[in-house]
C-alpha cells in the first residue's frame, strides 16, 4: 500500500497530523540552561501555556505540542461525564490564593506559610481519587459516545470539574501576568517563582498531558 493510500486510511485528519506529527524547530527557549534563573523559566513555562490557550501548535515543553481547540470544552458538551481533569476545585483555589499573594506583598513570614499551605493543597492536587474509566471503541460508531464501564460517581466528579474549569483557564492568565510584575532581581521573591515553577505548573502540565491523550484517544476511536 503507498504512502497516500495509507494516509487515506488514517482516521487523524490532515490538520492533527500537522499538530502532533509536524517537525518543530527547536529554539534556545525550549532547551532548559544551567544559566536560566527559576525566575525567568518559570515565566517561560507559564508564558508558553498561557500562548496555548490562544494559538495552535505551542510547544509547552520540549516534548509536548499543545493547541488551544485542546483546552476547548465544546469537546465535552455532549458527554461531560468524559472530561479526563480532577480536583479543579483546588486547583483554582491554589490559582487565586497565589495572585491575592502577589496582589499584597506580605512579608517573608507571611510569604513562607502561605507557600507552606498552597504546597499541601498541590499535593491534594495532584492526588488522582479515582482512575478514569475505559473507554471502548463502539463498532457502529454510532451514537459517537464512549462507552464506559466507571460508576456514576466519576461522571458526576467530572461534571462538577468540567463546571469549574471555566475559571482555570482565566486564572492560569490572570497568575502570569501578576508574576511578570514581581521583582526578578530580588532574591527574596525566588521562592515564589519556584513554587509556581515545581507546584503549579507542574499540575498544568500534567493536566495539558491528560487533555491532549484524551483529544487524541477520541480521533483514534473517532467519538
Amino acid at each position: 500500500m503507498d504512502t497516500a493510500r495509507r494516509r487515506r486510511d488514517w482516521t487523524i485528519n490532515d490538520d492533527d497530523i500537522n499538530c502532533f506529527l509536524k517537525p518543530v524547530n527547536f529554539s534556545q527557549d525550549d532547551v532548559h540552561s544551567p544559566e536560566t534563573t527559576v525566575a525567568s523559566e518559570c515565566l517561560l513555562q507559564l508564558q508558553k501555556i498561557c500562548d496555548s490557550l490562544q494559538r495552535d501548535h505551542v510547544l509547552i515543553t520540549d516534548r509536548i505540542c499543545f493547541s488551544n481547540r485542546i483546552w476547548d470544552l465544546h469537546t465535552y458538551k455532549e458527554d461531560p461525564s468524559a472530561f479526563p481533569i480532577q480536583n479543579v476545585q483546588i486547583k483554582c483555589n491554589i490559582l487565586s490564593s497565589m495572585s491575592e499573594l502577589l496582589r499584597n506583598h506580605y512579608d517573608e513570614v507571611k510569604v513562607s506559610k502561605v507557600l507552606n499551605y498552597l504546597q499541601k493543597l498541590s499535593e491534594a492536587a495532584l492526588f488522582t481519587k479515582q482512575s478514569k474509566p475505559v473507554r471502548t471503541l463502539d463498532p457502529s460508531r454510532t451514537p459517537r459516545k464512549s462507552h464506559r464501564d466507571g460508576s456514576l460517581g466519576y461522571g458526576s466528579l467530572a461534571i462538577d470539574n468540567i463546571t469549574k474549569f471555566h475559571e482555570y483557564k482565566p486564572l492560569i492568565i490572570s497568575l502570569h501576568s501578576k508574576l511578570k510584575l514581581l521583582d526578578q532581581g530580588n532574591s527574596t521573591n525566588d521562592s515564589i517563582f519556584a513554587f509556581v515553577l515545581h507546584n503549579i505548573c507542574k499540575f498544568i502540565l500534567q493536566d495539558c498531558k491528560l487533555l491532549l491523550i484524551d483529544y487524541i484517544e477520541r480521533q483514534i476511536l473517532n467519538l
